[in-house]
């Protein structure tokens, strides 16, 4: 009888493996789409903009130097 008792205890104890993992889960969603998104929309419009630059374009850079391609 309290091997019964004892196989029932242990295994309520164990009911916790997606619920304590579900607030990492949702961690992980907010991580990505607060940081990781919007960066890879930066590169894809900045990466957009290089490729559409052609030649005698004018172009100011972050250090304010003027230039032409």
């Amino acid at each position: 009888m309290e091997i019964i008792q004892a196989m029932a205890g242990s295994e309520s104890g164990q009911g916790g493996g997606l619920a304590a993992m579900l607030p990492f889960i949702v961690i992980m969603f907010i991580v990505y789409f607060l940081m990781i998104r919007p960066n890879t929309k930066k590169q894809k419009k900045k990466q957009q903009m290089i490729q559409s630059l052609k030649k005698g374009d004018k172009v100011i850079t972050i250090g304010g130097i003027h230039g032409t391609i």
